[in-house]
């Protein structure tokens, strides 16, 4: 099959090859007289397959590169098809691994309002996925760290910091309080601008249980899970602290050291302890009295001179009491009358009196 190029190169050559053959016939018929008019002939002839020539190589290089734009084109659709796969794919890793993870994951605006979240930041929260976007994040947070957090995203903000971290609590659905790691970070888009920020939390109210625990075993008897030594320096310590800051701060210990506590039957409250009450100093004489229930002892408070401080002491589930405010030191036969009409004294609080 001829191209259209070659059918024209072969009707020229043609021509002129006709053109030769008439031009040779007249030579030979009317001599060298004729050569005034074929030689304009010949050169019109020369220059017409050199236009050809010159036309066709042109054709030749224009379809040439036109070849070479179709094939480019096709390599550059082929090359953004093979990407916008690879963009699909990533965004669906992307998207598996945001949907999917163990972190609980968020993307909340620079204004703070959540924009995307995943399940396991909604499980933390007790929310569902249709529920936390377009709220404000510090809706959940517990006030007490809400300042702290704000201040570290004022830090991402202005360029200070790339990341932050922090141990903070939130408050979920129910209203309880849950310990938490936060990390936070700023993504920024193609011009430079903020564009939001990415918050990943790890709910450690286990871990920090368990370190409540731990500082509890460490300052308590494991057997009657009273106090032991070294909260009670702890607390001295700290109490001394205050007194040398505050010259007019007073305070009192009550140390008991006993090995073979069983045979005790009643733990008493000093009179001096029941005496501070009326200034609102209760501390020490509940702390009395809880040792006393913990240990299944009684408790006689000393000293009772007014109704307020049997009200308080009531309050604080004391059973005995004795003091000015029932008699005076008595003999033994007075005392038995005076206990008989116990009712007529206001004492229902006590079953019996102290002897």
């Amino acid at each position: 099959m001829w191209t259209k190029e070659q059918f024209w190169k072969v009707l020229l050559y043609a021509a002129i090859g006709i053109l030769i053959v008439s031009i040779f016939i007249i030579f030979c018929e009317f001599g060298t007289s004729m050569l005034i008019f074929i030689i304009p002939v010949l050169i019109l002839g020369v220059l017409a397959d050199h236009l050809f020539n010159k036309n066709l190589k042109n054709s030749q290089g224009q379809a040439e590169q036109a070849r070479r734009h179709v094939e480019e084109l096709s390599h550059y659709i082929a090359e953004q098809e093979r990407t916008a796969k690879i963009l699909e794919k990533s965004e669906e890793q992307f998207r598996n691994a945001f949907d999917y993870a163990a972190t609980g994951m968020a993307l909340v605006s620079t204004s703070g309002e959540i924009k995307k979240v995943n399940r396991s930041f909604c499980n933390i929260f007790g929310y569902s996925e249709t529920q936390l976007p377009n709220t404000r994040y510090h809706n959940y947070i517990a006030p007490e760290d809400k300042d702290l957090f704000n201040q570290h995203l004022a830090q991402l903000l202005s360029g200070k910091a790339k990341s932050r971290q922090m141990e903070k609590r939130i408050v979920n659905k129910k209203g309880d309080i849950i310990w938490t790691v936060w990390s936070s970070s700023l993504v920024h888009d193609e011009t430079g601008d903020s564009a939001h920020f990415i918050f990943q939390i790890n709910d450690i109210s286990d871990r920090k249980r368990a370190e409540e625990q731990l500082v509890h075993d460490a300052l308590h008897d494991s057997l009657t899970n009273l106090p032991n030594r070294v909260l009670f320096h702890d607390r001295l310590e700290n109490a001394l602290k205050r007194a040398q800051r505050n010259f007019d701060s007073n305070f009192a210990v009550l140390y008991l050291d006993f090995d073979r506590f069983k045979p005790l039957s009643s733990l008493k409250i000093d009179c001096s302890f029941v005496m501070r009450m009326a200034e609102g100093n209760t501390e020490i004489v509940q702390t009395i009295v809880s040792l006393a229930q913990s240990l299944n002892l009684e408790i006689i408070a000393e000293g009772i001179e007014t109704t307020e401080q049997i009200d308080v002491l009531k309050k604080m589930a004391c059973n005995f009491g004795q003091g000015y405010f029932y008699a005076k030191p008595l003999d033994s036969a007075k005392v038995i009358e005076l206990y008989s009409g116990a009712e007529d004294l206001h004492l229902s609080f006590i079953p019996k009196l102290a002897a």
